[in-house]
């Protein structure tokens, strides 16, 4: 099951990023279900985004700026379209 949700301007403890929970490869992303629990237990300021996880985790993963700068050529070029 997939949600939309808007958060309340919140960040990830790691990375700074702005969570959201729309786009798996985008810098920030969290799942609804894992962003419901922290938020019922009072625990936002504590949460990491997918990427800060598998980093935690020894996973290589690209820099946040390096998905920003991914994310603005690939909207650039769909635009221009």
């Amino acid at each position: 099951t997939e949600y939309n949700v808007r958060l309340r301007r919140e960040n990830c403890y790691g990375c700074g990023a702005m969570l959201q929970t729309e786009d798996k490869r985008a810098a920030g992303f969290v799942s609804f279900e894992k962003y419901q629990e922290k938020r019922a237990h009072r625990q936002v300021n504590r949460l990491l985004c997918l990427r800060c996880q598998e980093l935690s985790h020894g996973k290589a993963v690209p820099g946040v700026r390096d998905l920003w700068a991914k994310d603005k050529h690939t909207s650039s070029s769909s635009s221009s379209s």
